[in-house]
């Protein structure tokens, strides 16, 4: 039986608490380590009494006690958090060149059922997830080896259910605080938090797509012809089955044929329609981009972040995440009343390494980095937080609220591509992830189940498994909230987050993962209303009156 001790370095030097059998030796990498052990059997220490844990609910916290022994059983990929070591008999991880490697570098096949353009976590999970049910997938990305760029925070509760490993996961905190007085008082949830290793999550999903069967190519899509809109179930007879398909077509002038065609592209998405352009702007006005009118309906999330060494002593807790510091007393009255509010979002790694970003919940026109940059250095120099040095510098721009796709249309949109961005706080990642496996289920079934359906047929069961009516309704009502959000001050801002999170868990818990329903929505809604202080309930009233609020009340009671 091969067993696997961990501990932190400083224990490791005490040999006794080791396993007697042969391993070996190894110590993690600054950024980080992967390796691979089987499925593991968690036992304490000899000197406690031994007994077995479930390792992804437990694991975060044992890392930073006592060293422990784990027994292989099956296989489950696993890494390391920076500064931790290792005795273990393992075999060394795979990189994403390996896996991408691995797959069979030639052209795409003639034919397939489905072509799914972007290769970030959106679009490897739903050709993984798609592949496994016998659906035939070509994944394409420009450059599936290009290192993702930004930094994905999670809620335990809603990331483990999903079935990815810990391993997936950097670091995780026990904790999460939100700082709402201008006292400093803070508020504590015990809620876990966890931070996604971004480059353990490209290798689990790419490894998953490889050992589904998908073919993972890297190329331009340069367009998508598409079958007419009106073609109906008789013309899918194997007859007219050219016509019944799309067609996509390459940069190098290839071509591909396909039952159905999923944009996974993020916010880019360069293959949908929508009723008005939404394209990024790119003129700069004081504070962000100016943005043309038929985009007005379109908040901008804007974060400038840095990974970064600064002086010991930063003073957060490094088992407590801050989720939101809406303190505002490094800014002069003046700046307080004029400028948009942000907060600050800090990942305490260790004591001497932190993740601070700035951000611009939701703005319109958008701030620009520069500003939001200048304002995260003030305020870390009014906490008394001195970088040292800079590891990464991360630029967030997330599209919000505004247009949905054109629903139906024959290409589907997935994950930021068909805006399953949150319109009022601006999460994605747990939302497309838990929204892959409904949408490959129905998708699937279209594909195998009914191989009658024309490819317009099989895309509308595709929009509606992403945005049923239903959902669009819902969605209205999180769009409200971001307008709402437009229209407050650093006061009112607080004050309103400060009853937000005051009320039951379950509302404001089912809110941020938008698992609200209807008649839950309303009854939130209704307890969110009475809690806040007459002055923002009136701008409540403003805005609904001003941004449709009766005609959305009125489909939130729709039958």
């Amino acid at each position: 039986m091969m067993f696997v001790s961990i501990s932190s370095a400083f224990a490791l030097s005490n040999r006794k608490n080791c396993c007697s059998s042969s391993v070996l030796s190894f110590r993690t990498h600054p950024e980080s380590t992967h390796c691979s052990l089987r499925r593991i059997e968690l036992v304490e220490r000899p000197t406690h009494r031994s007994k077995t844990r479930d390792v992804p609910r437990q694991l975060p916290t044992f890392f930073r006690t006592r060293p422990l022994r784990f027994r292989a059983t099956r296989s489950l990929p696993f890494s390391l958090a920076p500064g931790l070591s290792v005795v273990a008999s393992v075999r060394s991880g795979e990189s994403v060149e390996q896996i991408l490697e691995s797959f069979q570098q030639v052209k795409p096949h003639p034919d397939t059922d489905v072509v799914v353009v972007g290769c970030g976590p959106a679009g490897l999970a739903v050709s993984y997830l798609l592949a496994e049910k016998g659906v035939q997938v070509t994944c394409v990305g420009s450059n599936p080896a290009t290192r993702w760029i930004p930094n994905y925070g999670v809620w335990l509760d809603e990331y483990l259910p999903l079935g990815y490993p810990l391993s997936c996961l950097s670091k995780t905190w026990s904790k999460t605080s939100l700082y709402l007085q201008p006292d400093g008082r803070n508020l504590v949830m015990p809620r876990e938090y966890g931070r996604v290793n971004r480059e353990a999550m490209q290798i689990e999903l790419l490894r998953r797509c490889r050992d589904a069967g998908v073919k993972v190519i890297a190329a331009e899509v340069s367009g998508v012809t598409n079958p007419p809109s009106t073609l109906s179930s008789a013309s899918s007879s194997p007859e007219s089955k050219g016509e019944a398909i799309s067609l996509v077509q390459y940069a190098d002038g290839s071509q591909q044929s396909a039952r159905t065609v999923v944009d996974a592209t993020g916010h880019g998405c360069k293959l949908l329609k929508f009723d008005r352009e939404q394209s990024i702007p790119q003129q700069h006005t004081t504070y962000g981009w100016s943005v043309p009118s038929s985009q007005r309906d379109q908040g901008v999330q804007v974060a400038y972040g840095i990974e970064a060494d600064v002086e010991e002593g930063h003073g957060w807790d490094l088992d407590e995440m801050v989720l939101m510091d809406f303190r505002s007393n490094f800014l002069s009255s003046e700046e307080e009343q004029n400028e948009p509010p942000t907060f600050l979002y800090v990942m305490p790694m260790s004591k001497t390494r932190v993740f601070v970003e700035e951000t611009s919940l939701v703005a319109r026109p958008p701030l620009s980095f520069d500003w939001a940059k200048k304002r995260l250095y003030k305020r870390l120099e009014s906490l008394g937080v001195k970088v040292t040095h800079v590891h990464e510098v991360e630029l967030c721009y997330i599209p919000m609220g505004g247009d949905l796709p054109i629903v139906p249309q024959p290409t589907i949109g997935f994950g930021g591509a068909a805006r399953l961005v949150h319109p009022a706080t601006g999460y994605m990642l747990t939302r497309a992830l838990s929204a892959a496996p409904p949408f490959a289920n129905a998708l699937a079934s279209a594909l195998l189940q009914k191989p009658q359906l024309s490819a317009c047929e099989v895309s509308q069961v595709g929009w509606d498994a992403v945005w049923s009516v239903e959902r669009r309704r819902e969605r209205e009502f999180y769009k409200f909230g971001m307008e709402v959000l437009l229209e407050m001050d650093y006061s009112e801002t607080r004050i309103f987050f400060d009853c937000f999170f005051s009320l039951p868990e379950w509302t404001w818990h089912n809110f941020l993962a938008q698992n609200l329903r209807r008649p839950e929505i309303i009854q939130f809604g209704l307890r969110l209303f009475i809690s806040l202080p007459n002055r923002i309930q009136l701008k409540l009233m403003q805005a609904g009156v001003r941004d449709g609020g009766p005609a959305l009340l009125a489909s939130l009671l729709a039958p």
